[in-house]
């Protein structure tokens, strides 16, 4: 991302004090809009960051599966990863301005879970009683 920013302001894509030199047609009826570092980087470090979260995802899993031999060590990543989170809820505690989320701002994020789960228990339901109702549903995604 800093490669492409300094890029657009090499190039002269950077608004401020350079002048456009290109521009882009954005469709019928609308005014052309200049090319910048602003219009360039917001689409770009969203894809990144979707490429990136893939990646991080498909490199853990992939642990994962290889330590599924070696219960032990999951156990151990298991019972850090809640250490962890107990000593970043406390240290979030001490935070002012957090502290009122952390208090009240899970019970959304649970419910979604809850009725995640939830549909997808139905939805397992409906396909193991009706075969082919699961041609007709949208894709489970639950974890089910």
């Amino acid at each position: 991302m800093c490669a492409l920013v300094l890029g657009c302001h090499k190039y002269g894509l950077d608004p401020g004090e350079h002048s456009f030199s290109l521009w882009s047609h954005v469709g019928p009826n609308v005014d052309l809009i200049p090319v910048t570092s602003d219009n360039i980087a917001p689409p770009i470090a969203s894809c990144l960051g979707d490429l990136i979260t893939l990646c991080l995802l498909a490199g853990v899993s992939y642990l994962y599966v290889n330590l599924l031999r070696a219960p032990f060590v999951l156990v151990i990543i298991i019972i850090a990863l809640f250490i962890g989170a107990i000593g970043w809820a406390f240290l979030a505690n001490k935070n002012p301005h957090v502290k009122p989320l952390l208090r009240e701002g899970w019970s959304p994020l649970f419910g979604a879970m809850i009725i995640s789960n939830g549909t997808g228990a139905i939805l397992d339901l409906f396909v193991s009683r009706y075969m082919d109702y699961g041609l007709l549903s949208v894709a489970n995604t639950s974890g089910f």
